[in-house]
Parts: structure tokens; sequence; C-alpha cells
């Protein structure tokens, strides 16, 4: 449960994650609410999913080239994400400080062209199927400055309730589809090396 949001707008949005109900949980609105809970000019969603690797799966609509270019090649480069999922707390990162390897390609080649220098990332469960874990990425301009652990903390709590209503959602389509959910036997179908 969130403790205290960080302010009148953080409230709004957690607000907004527990009263939505229904098979399909109205992201559009979320990400709106979450860009005035936390100051940031790209938000979405990454998951893990079998084909292995990270893939944006929300919302639909983001620039052209961060949806091809994570996609293809630098969801692997996602240090804030791969942290987050694999230490299990919200991480910030100052893109800026890669250096000439491949982090420093994400930088130079997705993240500057976007205008952003900061990422943040909470990790969740399961934002798409069952055992399969992703992240609530953040990403802002070097004007904005780094995420503070405020923010952060945030953040985590608020990746932590929206788990639990998409997977109240998930829950609904099953149920709705077949009638009653079927279990599985094990809650990690992935491996990170």
């Amino acid at each position: 449960m969130v403790r205290k949001a960080p302010n009148a707008a953080g409230q709004n949005l957690i607000d907004f994650i527990h009263a939505a109900r229904g098979e399909t949980f109205p992201f559009r609105q979320f990400f709106d609410l979450l860009r005035d809970a936390v100051d940031h000019s790209v938000g979405f969603l990454a998951s893990s999913l079998p084909r292995g690797g990270l893939q944006i799966v929300q919302p639909p609509r983001l620039p052209e080239l961060l949806i091809r270019a994570y996609g293809r090649e630098f969801h692997a480069q996602d240090r804030a994400s791969w942290g987050a999922i694999v230490q299990g707390r919200p991480v910030a990162r100052d893109e800026r400080e890669g250096g000439s390897d491949s982090s420093g390609k994400f930088y130079s080649e997705m993240l500057a062209p976007l205008g952003v220098a900061f990422t943040a990332a909470a990790p969740m469960r399961s934002p798409v199927m069952d055992g399969y874990a992703g992240a609530l990425v953040l990403m802002r301009p070097e004007s904005a400055g780094p995420f503070s652990e405020e923010e952060l903390e945030f953040l985590g709590e608020i990746a932590g309730e929206l788990d639990v209503a998409l997977r109240g959602s998930r829950m609904q389509r099953g149920e709705a589809a077949c009638g009653q959910s079927v279990p599985h036997q094990s809650e990690i179908h992935q491996f990170i090396f």
C-alpha cells in the first residue's frame, strides 16, 4: 500500500490506480497522471516476454526512434530497467556517464536524440504475463536534473500498485474467457545471465 504521495498529483494517480477496474487497464490516463506526479518527458512500461529481452508494451504512442531502436538493440543496454529487475528495487541513472562502451551507445544513439539524459526504472513482478518481470521506466532531459530519492521511492510504490491492478485485469479477462483461472507451477519463467 502506498504510504504518502509526494504531491496532490501523486495522490490522484494512486486513487486512479485503486479505482481502475475491468478487463482492460486505462494506460493513457495512467501515463497522463504519472506525468503530473513525477516530472519526465518519456515514460513506458517494459516487459520481458518469452522471447527474452525487454519490450516496450505501453503506451502505444511513443517516439518511433524509441520503439524501433529499443526493440531492435537497446533493450539489452537499458541498465536502469535491468538493474531494477535484478535488484528488485527502483534504480536511477545518469545515462551520460556511459563512456564509449555499449551503454555509451545507448545514450548517444538513442537517448540523446530524444533529448533525454536521466532514467529511472522500478521493477514490476509481471506487467503482462505471470512470471515475466518488467519495469516502469521514466526518462527526462538534463535540464530537469536527476531523479530524487523521494521520486524513486514513489515510482517503486506506483509500480507495485500497478502490478496489482494489472494482475486483477488479467484475472478478470481470464475468468471471463474460460470461467476459471489455471494455476502455474512456477512463478518465474526466465533466467537473467
